[in-house]
């Protein structure tokens, strides 16, 4: 499926992935872990097949949310889509007193639908 919305045609990056993790931030900031990953984390992407990957990235999500309480805001920072079929999206969630740096590879097989292959946070 192409994309053919106004904001790719302004930054050249695709729509999908951003409603993705926008749709994942709001998620996560009401507290819904699992349903947050699993919403983002689609059958094709190979987090669902590494069986330790995603009970690993939620664990890690649940541990900043004890330490630091709720997500504040989120925004983007970074944004580099190379090639056709790579988006690289850097998010930071904001905390009251800390910042955790999401990153997120998105992968496009030609023809196909953007879908997540590596999710990371650092904070």
């Amino acid at each position: 499926m192409k994309e053919s919305d106004d904001s790719m045609k302004k930054t050249g990056i695709p729509a999908a992935p951003k409603v993705l993790v926008d749709h994942f931030f709001k998620t996560m900031s009401a507290g819904n872990v699992t349903e947050a990953y699993n919403q983002l984390i689609t059958d094709a992407s190979p987090l669902k097949i590494d069986q330790g990957a995603l009970p690993r990235l939620q664990e890690t999500s649940r541990a900043f949310l004890v330490a630091y309480g709720d997500i504040q805001s989120f925004e983007p920072v970074y944004e580099n889509k190379a090639g056709e079929c790579i988006l690289n999206m850097a998010y930071a969630a904001k905390f009251e007193c800390m910042i955790v740096i999401w990153l997120f590879t998105f992968y496009r097989p030609e023809g196909d639908e953007w879908f997540v292959v590596r999710v990371s946070l650092k904070g």
